[in-house]
């Protein structure tokens, strides 16, 4: 299902276009009446992804839309993209969107840090439009090995990130799946299986205990 074929990711800019051309190819290609008119990054942190990504795909601000938690890490209203429409999400309730209101929906690297995955994966489902598409990067982690190693990253990222500012100590909830736990988890949820591949921020690519996948995905 996963192959080693990957392109290499340095900057949110490159990060919409990839996922523009992933979208093209394994979507609009094989769906060419499918139209994309509203987009919702799940997760969205600063929202810099979901507003090169909605650029990319043609839509305008009103269509671009992030969601996230109102302050985490690195993420927080100061540092959030205006050229977005924001709401804030309140962990363990309803997502703040209509039935059946969006086309596509993403989620990069935020699925591993939800506790009730099952519940959010409901109200993702229940957001997007019957056919629509959801789009996710995620870890792809095997062993206790790997786990560690990963939170090992998440607190060098985040020391990095807040370098300089009052307080860089956080707490964060992790439980890191591979690709093969995803897939059964999504099926269960209403989602079937499109295309994925390993991807990679580094122009020399070696699968390594951080490493992670893209997967889209489409709703039943």
């Amino acid at each position: 299902m996963i192959t080693s074929n990957c392109l290499p990711i340095n900057s949110d800019i490159d990060f919409g276009n990839i996922y523009r051309d992933r979208i093209n190819k394994y979507i609009l290609k094989h769906n060419p009446n499918f139209v994309i008119n509203k987009y919702l990054d799940f997760g969205c942190g600063t929202g810099n992804k979901a507003y090169y990504l909605g650029h990319a795909i043609g839509l305008d601000k009103k269509n671009i839309y992030g969601v996230d938690i109102e302050e985490w890490s690195s993420y927080y209203d100061k540092k959030r993209n205006p050229d977005i429409t924001f709401n804030t999400y309140k962990e363990n309730e309803p997502v703040p969107y209509e039935d059946n209101m969006f086309d596509i929906i993403s989620s990069f690297m935020v699925l591993h840090h939800i506790k009730k995955l099952g519940f959010v994966l409901a109200e993702i489902n229940r957001c997007l439009k019957k056919g629509g598409y959801l789009i996710l990067r995620e870890h792809d982690l095997y062993n206790n090995i790997d786990y560690m190693i990963t939170d090992i990253e998440h607190n060098l990222y985040n020391t990095i990130t807040l370098k300089g500012e009052e307080d860089t100590k956080y707490d964060f909830y992790s439980r890191y799946f591979n690709w093969i736990e995803l897939d059964v988890i999504l099926d269960e949820y209403g989602f079937d299986y499109i295309q994925s591949n390993y991807d990679t921020a580094n122009y020399k690519f070696d699968i390594g205990s951080t490493r992670f996948i893209y997967a889209i995905y489409k709703k039943r």
